[in-house]
């Protein structure tokens, strides 16, 4: 990934082989110390502190760069305490902030959301085009519909004054209720402009939605 340009934000294991890095005056002569024991993760009063503030709650940070063992490297360390567990971040760029590694691993769950939709509802997975460029305006046109749906979803809940869970299929369902009403009045020769009840036609338009 380093080799393709990236930066690699990712979790580690629990009982991850990390070590210390020596920081003392080192001798004159032989060779030179590397490290200063294991890190124990329930001390890490020997990593920098720092504090975030996410879901209304204080969340403790320490971080340092320590040496991976697995990893055969060094690593910017973040150790993230929870009130009730322990997780521990890292990062392979070494001058990136504890706070700034905790936010962008954060921001993946909203990645996996996008296209967890997208493959459900957005047929993200569906194309069976072999073209590269055909396959790539297939999927941003899924991941584009993804994202319509989200602001159509929020001026919804403007304008409903009530605040609920984005869902791809409440959307969905929006659709097909307003085509069927749409199907209905023209096949019954409705005349639209004479039809005065908003307030029914967007509880159908609702129907079987969490707006419902």
């Amino acid at each position: 990934m380093e080799q393709a340009g990236f930066t690699v934000i990712s979790r580690l294991r629990s009982d991850a082989n990390l070590k210390y890095l020596y920081q003392g005056e080192q001798k004159a002569r032989g060779r030179h110390r590397k490290y200063e024991g294991k890190i124990d993760f329930k001390d890490v009063r020997r990593l920098a502190e720092t504090t975030v503030k996410a879901a209304n709650k204080v969340v403790k940070l320490y971080a340092g760069a320590v040496w991976s063992v697995s990893l055969k490297r060094k690593i910017n360390l973040v150790v993230v305490k929870y009130e009730k567990k322990t997780v521990n971040l890292f990062s392979t760029d070494l001058e990136m902030s504890a706070s700034e590694i905790f936010w962008l691993y954060r921001s993946r769950f909203t990645v996996e959301f996008l296209i967890r939709d997208a493959k459900q509802s957005g047929g993200l997975s569906d194309c069976q085009a072999r073209d590269n460029e055909a396959l790539e305006f297939h999927w941003n046109a899924a991941l584009t519909a993804v994202n319509l749906a989200r602001g159509m979803a929020h001026q919804e809940e403007l304008n409903q004054g009530i605040k609920q869970p984005f869902s791809m299929k409440t959307i969905k369902q929006q659709f097909f209720n307003e085509h069927l009403l749409n199907l209905f009045i023209c096949k019954l020769g409705f005349e639209q402009s004479l039809i005065k009840c908003k307030e029914t036609l967007t509880e159908l338009r609702n129907y079987a939605t969490s707006f419902s």
